[in-house]
Parts: C-alpha cells; structure tokens; sequence
C-alpha cells in the first residue's frame, strides 16, 4: 500500500490506471484490442515528433571584409517562412550567451506600442511621453 499520495510511485501507479481506463474505453469504441490501439496511438506520436517543424537553425557567420570584425548573418528561407517572417520586417537579435541568438520580429512591439498609443489618443487620453533609451 502506498501510503504518501504525492510520492511518485504512486502518481505513477494513477496515472497507469488512468491510461489503461481510457485504452480499454477506445478499444472498445474502435473494436480493435488495447495493445493494437496502444501501437497505433505510439506509431502515430512517433511519426508526429518526426514532423515537427524545425525551430532551430546552425548558420556561419561571414566576415563582413570590411576590416570591421562585423560579421554577416544569412537567415535561410525556411527560417524566415517557419517564424512567418518577410521582405520589410524588422528583426531583433537577443545573445543567448550560448553561442545562439534569438530571433525575433520586432516590427510586432511597434506596432502592439503604436495601437496603444492610437486607442490612448482616439479615448482622450493624454499622450505618453517614451524615450527610446527608456524601453
């Protein structure tokens, strides 16, 4: 008998339960028995991990020949298609201290502080005052 219900093994033991509850439930319900059902539910988890879109990229950075010690960034085409990214968008860069950066779309802040900024007036409100040192 388990006697601490927040000790591991036992929320294993429930969770076990649970999980051959609903297995007997939905074999039932597609007449197939539990371990074809438990396969097939793993075989498609597994293809769905498989098919996970890419969320990271590995590129080099080139040396921008300019004596500078700036560098160039090449974002590919997937990535700008996965993160819904185009021609005219501004991107922010945030240092990981990992060797990686974030890549985000910064275009999205103005305009989110621009629509703030238009209700604030279109309600009579007065307007704020923001320098760009302040954000």
């Amino acid at each position: 008998m388990i006697d601490d219900p927040n000790s591991e093994t036992w929320l294993t033991l429930l969770v076990s339960r649970q999980l051959q509850q609903r297995l007997a439930k939905m074999s039932a319900a597609q007449q197939q028995s539990v371990d074809e059902l438990a396969a097939s539910l793993l075989d498609a988890a597994i293809s769905d991990w498989e098919n996970l879109p890419q969320t990271s990229w590995t590129v080099p950075l080139l040396d921008a020949g300019d004596g500078s010690g700036d560098a160039l960034l090449t974002i590919p085409d997937e990535l700008l298609a996965s993160a819904g990214l185009g021609e005219g968008d501004t991107l922010s860069f945030e240092d990981q201290g990992n060797g990686t950066l974030l890549l985000k779309n910064a275009g999205n802040e103005d305009a989110e502080l621009l629509k703030i900024a238009k209700k604030r007036l279109d309600d009579g409100e007065a307007p704020i005052n923001v320098k760009i040192d302040d954000l």
